[in-house]
C-alpha cells in the first residue's frame, strides 16, 4: 500500500504543481482556467485512483468490475457531481469553465494514475523477486 501511495502522490504533486505554476504558459489559458484545471485534475485522478485502489496487487484493475454495480454507480455520481460543480462552480468562486479539450486533458491527467500504477507494480515485481 505505501508504494501506491507514494507513487500516486509524487505523480499527482508533480502534474498539478507544474499546472498550478506553469499550466497557463504552458497550456496557453489565464490563471482561472489554470486554477479550473489544477481542481478538476485532482478530482479525476482520486476517481480514477479508486480502480488502483480495488486491487492493490494485481496489475489488471479491471477485471470482475462488471460483477461491482455499486462501485461503478458511486463512480459515475462522482464524476456526475463534479461536472455539474466544475459547470457551476464559476459563479460561485470565480474560476472558469472548462472547453472540451481542457476537460480531455484532465481525464488524461486522471487516467495515467492507472499508468503509474500498473508502472509501479511491474517494477516492484523486479524489487522484490
Amino acid at each position: 500500500m505505501w508504494r501506491n501511495i507514494i507513487a500516486q502522490a509524487s505523480y499527482q504533486v508533480g502534474i498539478l504543481v507544474s499546472i498550478q505554476c506553469n499550466g497557463a504558459a504552458i497550456l496557453g489559458t489565464n490563471l482561472e482556467v489554470a486554477k479550473s484545471l489544477v481542481f478538476n485534475s485532482y478530482v479525476l485522478c482520486q476517481v480514477f485512483n479508486l480502480f488502483n485502489c480495488r486491487k492493490l496487487e494485481k496489475k489488471n484493475v479491471f477485471k470482475g468490475i462488471h460483477r461491482n454495480c455499486w462501485f461503478c454507480v458511486a463512480v459515475g455520481a462522482i464524476l456526475v457531481f463534479q461536472a455539474v460543480f466544475i459547470e457551476i462552480e464559476h459563479i460561485v468562486g470565480g474560476s472558469e469553465r472548462l472547453n472540451g479539450g481542457q476537460w480531455g486533458i484532465c481525464f488524461l491527467i486522471g487516467m495515467a494514475s492507472w499508468v503509474i500504477d500498473w508502472a509501479t507494480k511491474w517494477a516492484s515485481g523486479f524489487i522484490t523477486d
